[in-house]
């Protein structure tokens, strides 16, 4: 009998490389002149306080102060793998506002993730110039994941009233 391992050791690599293409991010916003100063800050636990009094002093909110339009995607690739943008919505100063509160309630947020999950929408936030900043991702499976990612952003799993006020608000901008 041949060894299996490189045959064990490429099907896992097949694997991992359909989950990250799953939860890939199309047009991912970099890092933006807005979130630097944050995001030179460690990561680690004891530097948790110093993250949040740095987002509070640079008034940084997801979505951003600055954005003032944006556009909603629906997926048009029925199975799971790389987001593919189909139809395409308009936002407004409304749906922002809206979501902006839909986001910062711990509320709508369960602790945890699920696995790999299908991305039904994603949602790009532009600023005056028409330039991306900021990005979030909707699963009607019950998660929902932003970009950039400040360190007090809520994302992840859904709890049933945050799933539902998502749907409310999706379905209302995007005339399902």
């Amino acid at each position: 009998m041949r060894n299996a391992g490189p045959s064990i050791l490429l099907l896992i690599l097949l694997i991992l490389n359909s989950c990250i293409s799953q939860n890939s991010k199309t047009d991912n916003p970099k890092t933006i002149i807005y979130y630097e100063k944050c995001d030179s800050i460690d990561e680690s636990p004891d530097k948790y306080d110093l993250n949040c009094d740095c987002i509070k002093i640079n008034h940084l909110t997801f979505p951003m102060e600055s954005v003032v339009s944006g556009k909603i995607f629906k997926n048009k690739s029925k199975d799971y793998g790389p987001f593919k943008k189909g139809d395409e919505f308009q936002i407004d100063s409304e749906f922002i506002s809206c979501f902006r509160l839909l986001v910062a309630d711990t509320a709508n947020f369960a602790w945890g993730e699920l696995g790999t999950t299908y991305t039904d929408y994603i949602i790009e936030f532009y600023d005056f110039k028409g330039q991306l900043i900021n990005q979030a991702n909707i699963s009607y499976d019950g998660m929902l994941w932003t970009m950039p990612i400040l360190r007090t952003t809520k994302w992840g799993l859904l709890t049933s009233k945050g799933l539902r006020e998502i749907k409310t608000l999706m379905k209302k901008f995007t005339k399902q």
